[in-house]
């Protein structure tokens, strides 16, 4: 099975959501990038966490988190399989394991 990263941005300087952040993730030789937008349709809504893919990986290096204010949050060293929370300006201030369905 492959893994994966859950990721809820949340804003201080920022908007609460995070909307605009752009998140970059470094996982080996490959970097992810995804963008948190705004955006549903008639009586719906997006999910605003960011998921991460990570394939046969067990923790993400480096996630890198520039935010709509300016400010950049970095964090090293993140184990797979995991919904985090990252508060802008805090770095991680959640973390609960991600239960995949079999």
């Amino acid at each position: 099975r492959n893994n994966s990263l859950l990721i809820r941005a949340i804003g201080t300087k920022s908007n609460r959501d995070g909307i605009g952040a752009r998140l970059k993730l470094t996982v080996g030789a490959k970097t992810l990038t995804r963008h948190i937008k705004a955006g549903s349709s008639y009586q719906g809504q997006n999910d605003l966490r960011i998921h991460f893919g990570l394939e046969k990986a067990v923790q993400a290096d480096r996630l890198e988190i520039l935010w709509p204010s300016g400010l950049v949050d970095t964090v090293e060293g993140i184990k797979a399989n995991q919904i985090i929370a990252v508060t802008e300006g805090r770095g991680i201030t959640r973390q609960e394991p991600f239960h995949r369905m079999r």
